[in-house]
């Protein structure tokens, strides 16, 4: 049964900006903290519309924090600030050892996939228990050149201007393409899927990871454009990784595609199943 849970937001300071995150505050005792990352233009406030997951880690007794970044496919410096900041100020009121769970929805999954890559390449495994995903784009080569092929379509005014966005995006954060600058997509993406060790995901070999997609390129074609393919979808990341993971010899990936669930959605992750594998690992050791 679901109980009304308080909901903090907290307002601080890094390097001289101003950043704001709210806080679900779970039923005690507290079992553990979830770092939940938002969509593309998601706001803190409305995840907690869009999604009953923070409800029932609450019920569960997690916590969520589900900060206010801006736009990103990769981990820059001042993001990777504001998230140490959070998670040092909220672990330090609850205690350093308090289970902790990354996830995250679309770009914020990717966002979600950079921090544990990084936390766990940096700070060792027993950092993060476990990272879930909801249809990510991961792998910027992949990105890039499936839908900068869309801008030279037939496709309709707004695949092509998402088209433009993305390659205008990744091309500033880059500083070229694919083929010009193959390192430093590398360097730059969550998951490479033409790197033989998957690029910066190889530090997510030891971690229990669960991924959500579904892949219905029909309903994708028929809503948006005919020209859309595979490539356009971001189960072809999560496709490559699955496999790249159980080749490194993680035995914990979990890899949920669904059906009739709505394309691209937090709806893909169904709620009460997801809250079970978070309490179930929160138990590592």
């Amino acid at each position: 049964m679901l109980h009304a849970q308080t909901v903090r937001k907290e307002r601080a300071r890094v390097g001289g900006k101003a950043y704001s995150y709210r806080v679900m505050e779970p039923l005690p005792p507290l079992k553990g903290i979830v770092l939940l990352m938002p969509a593309r233009g998601e706001q803190p406030k409305e995840l907690f519309w869009h999604t009953i997951i923070p409800k029932l880690l609450a019920a569960h007794g997690f916590m969520t924090i589900v900060p206010s970044v801006d736009y990103a496919l990769i981990l820059e410096d001042e993001t990777k600030s504001i998230l140490n900041d959070i998670v040092a100020f909220e672990s330090g009121r609850t205690g350093s050892t308090t289970p902790f769970f990354i996830g995250g929805f679309s770009s914020g999954g990717a966002i979600a996939a950079h921090y544990a890559e990084y936390l766990l390449s940096e700070r060792g495994e027993g950092v993060v228990q476990g990272v879930f995903l909801i249809d990510p784009p991961l792998d910027l080569a992949r990105l890039y050149n499936a839908w900068t092929r869309l801008t030279d379509s037939g496709c309709p005014e707004e695949i092509i201007s998402e088209g433009e966005f993305i390659k205008q995006y990744i091309e500033k954060v880059t500083g070229g393409t694919p083929d010009e600058r193959r390192d430093i997509y590398v360097k730059l993406s969550a998951f490479t899927a033409t790197d033989a060790v998957g690029g910066k995901a190889q530090s997510l070999k030891n971690v229990p990871i669960r991924l959500y997609t579904e892949p219905d390129l029909k309903a994708m074609q028929d809503k948006y454009c005919a020209d859309l393919t595979d490539q356009n979808l971001n189960s072809s990341d999560l496709d490559a990784l699955v496999a790249c993971l159980k080749k490194l010899g993680n035995p914990n990936v979990e890899y949920i595609k669904t059906e009739g669930r709505g394309v691209h959605s937090w709806n893909i992750a169904d709620p009460e199943d997801l809250v079970k594998w978070v309490e179930r690992w929160s138990h590592r050791k």
